[in-house]
């Protein structure tokens, strides 16, 4: 019950903001962001008084030590720098914050949260080798499954990467471990995959993206698929009658990298017969069955 009534109790919390500022809750954690500029950061800070002023009352103490800013600009647009304050403490700022496991830059290019992962994956492979004798294939693709392979998955649709050196590098970790499997080092990366019966990163990374695609259009999840994708309808006097997502011709390569846009193609691509399944395990068994490849970028990928 404990869970449960503690958010009972904080579930008013996003009533003492303003229209211009926003407030998402996860558990005790509060994110509070708005739009800014060079003139004034009145409304933020008024909001941030006014989240005080809510935990005074309530008897709830805000750590200021866990607390951090974050300003998110384009890369054409001035770093517009403000200090903001709870109960007269100035909050630290930062280039990088953890949200919920995924570290969040300035620029949003998710660089430092590919690296930090695969770092902890690397680790945790080390201790894997040094504190298990054996080699067993069995034993060693269930010891990845379960604790390595998670690092570099983890809510990888919001940060998924289209670098090509940044795919490389998360799929070396897998390229390290199954290379360091004795009775499969002689063989290419492709078989030994094979032999264990995973797939590349980049193609479960594409995968997961897909899936959350379907999602949307099925509205089981909070996203207005009209207003995440650019959707054409073909006419009635049309031979087709497939719609299909539109993808821009001009777009930044930051733009490009976002979920809404980076597997546009890949979705696509998939046959309406797939698309058209009434659960999203039905979809995922029909993505099984379809060559993804030449939508995968990363060097490790046979074409």
């Amino acid at each position: 019950m404990g869970p449960l009534l503690f958010l009972l109790y904080v579930n008013d919390l996003d009533t003492v903001c303003s229209l211009e500022s926003h407030l998402k809750l996860f558990a005790d954690d509060c994110k509070l962001f708005s739009e800014t500029n060079n003139r004034s950061n009145r409304t933020l800070q008024q909001c941030i008084d006014a989240i005080c002023s809510w935990a005074r009352v309530w008897q709830l103490q805000i750590n200021i030590n866990k607390c951090q800013v974050i300003t998110i600009t384009s890369s054409h647009a001035p770093v517009i720098s403000h200090s903001y304050y709870i109960n007269n403490v100035c909050i630290s700022s930062s280039d990088n914050v953890s949200d919920l496991g995924i570290l969040i830059s300035n620029d949003l290019s998710y660089k430092s949260h590919i690296q930090h992962i695969v770092s902890k994956a690397y680790q945790r492979i080390s201790i894997l080798f040094r504190g298990f004798v054996t080699r067993d294939i069995v034993f060693m693709r269930k010891a990845y499954i379960t604790y390595i392979r998670p690092l570099l998955e983890y809510n990888s649709t919001v940060w998924a990467p289209t670098e090509i050196y940044l795919i490389d590098l998360i799929e070396k970790v897998q390229r390290y471990f199954t290379r360091n499997i004795p009775v499969l080092a002689e063989r290419s990366y492709k078989d030994r995959l094979s032999v264990l019966n995973i797939d590349y990163l980049e193609l479960r990374r594409l995968h997961c993206d897909l899936t959350y695609y379907f999602k949307i259009f099925n509205h089981l999840t909070p996203h207005n698929p009209a207003d995440f994708f650019m959707i054409y309808h073909p006419p009635l006097s049309s031979r087709s009658i497939s719609s299909y997502l539109i993808k821009p011709t001009k777009c930044s390569n930051k733009l490009e990298s976002f979920l809404s846009f980076r597997s546009i193609n890949a979705w696509n691509y998939i046959p309406d017969y797939a698309k058209s399944v009434n659960s999203v395990q039905s979809f995922k068994k029909h993505l099984k069955c379809i060559d993804f490849n030449k939508f995968l970028f990363g060097n490790a990928i046979d074409k």
